[in-house]
């Protein structure tokens, strides 16, 4: 039995509002892994969110698992693994930074937020690992839409169960995202999904495309994402993209990104983020970041300690 974790807490400052500024507890999570032979292994992940809950829990079987030494060629299928269980549901390239120990910036890239906000689902998934990249394919029980259903401005007092926020439920929901890398070091990709009502209308429509680049210790990527919430009852959309770099100086490292999101009617909302850390020791960083938004050009700085185990 395999145990590890990770934890990190956050002190937000609001220079526009020193009252706002708070420290809290952002994530703790700890895993337990187990092989069961050679071909099939056991995953749980107990996590916090104000509460302790399931964050993960699935059981996977390869079909196929090739090891290649260096210097020999790759084959066509090298891996073939099917899961069933709860997962992050593998959209794009964010969900696999949902773990904060795992993303170098504090914040998370807002176009992900406002269009599948760490979409975790039950159901089965299956996974084919190519010399030329990676195949997911997946159907689980599908993601609930909460939207503002109301021509007037948010207010900044709204309660969560005021009858203006309309939430519209998935029965079921089925995706698939491709990712192919032909030059090492520079990798692109397409994902897309779909969810049903309960009477069988659609729910909901997922659609982005993705790229990564890495060259010595600098790394590019960069999403742009569709959604269209609510389909058969009011349809909005949401739509956005970012890009992100990171230059990493041993143990130092800076990190920037660009986001733009529009949602709707709503006037575009783009951020601008700055920030970098530094290992302290390993498995432990301190990390730092300014954000602004435009057009309010209102300003946060946040202060981020994380630790993994």
């Amino acid at each position: 039995m395999e145990i590890s974790g990770f934890l990190d807490g956050i002190y937000a400052i609001h220079p526009d509002n020193g009252r706002a500024s708070n420290a809290y507890l952002n994530q703790v999570e700890i895993d337990l892994q187990r092989r069961l032979g050679d071909r099939a292994e056991v995953c749980v992940a107990v996590a916090y969110d104000e509460s302790f809950g399931i964050g993960a829990a699935t059981m996977s079987y390869a079909f196929r698992s090739v090891e290649v030494e260096d210097g020999e060629p790759s084959p066509l299928i090298s891996n073939w693994t099917a899961s069933v269980g709860q997962f992050d549901v593998p959209f794009g390239l964010d969900y696999g930074r949902y773990a904060s120990v795992d993303r170098p910036s504090v914040s998370e890239p807002e176009v992900c937020g406002a269009t599948h906000g760490n979409w975790n689902d039950v159901g089965l998934l299956t996974t084919v690992m190519t010399r030329f990249g990676s195949l997911d394919a997946w159907t689980v029980k599908g993601m609930d839409s909460r939207m503002w259903n109301s021509t007037e401005e948010i207010p900044e007092d709204v309660a969560d169960d005021d009858e203006r926020w309309l939430t519209v439920e998935s029965r079921a929901s089925g995706g698939a995202r491709l990712d192919v890398t032909l030059i090492p070091g520079l990798g692109w990709g397409a994902t897309a999904a779909r969810g049903w009502a309960v009477a069988g209308e659609p729910a909901f429509t997922l659609v982005g495309l993705h790229a990564q680049g890495k060259w010595k210790s600098f790394r590019l990527q960069t999403e742009a994402i569709r959604a269209v919430k609510a389909e058969h009852v009011t349809p909005t959309v949401v739509r956005g993209c970012y890009v992100e770099a990171k230059q990493t100086f041993d143990p130092v490292f800076a990190v920037g990104r660009w986001d733009y999101v529009e949602e709707g009617e709503v006037n575009p909302l783009r951020y601008y983020n700055m920030g970098g850390g530094v290992t302290v020791t390993d498995g432990l960083e301190c990390r730092t970041e300014y954000r602004i938004q435009s057009p309010s050009h209102t300003g946060q700085v946040l202060f981020q300690v994380v630790a993994r185990f």
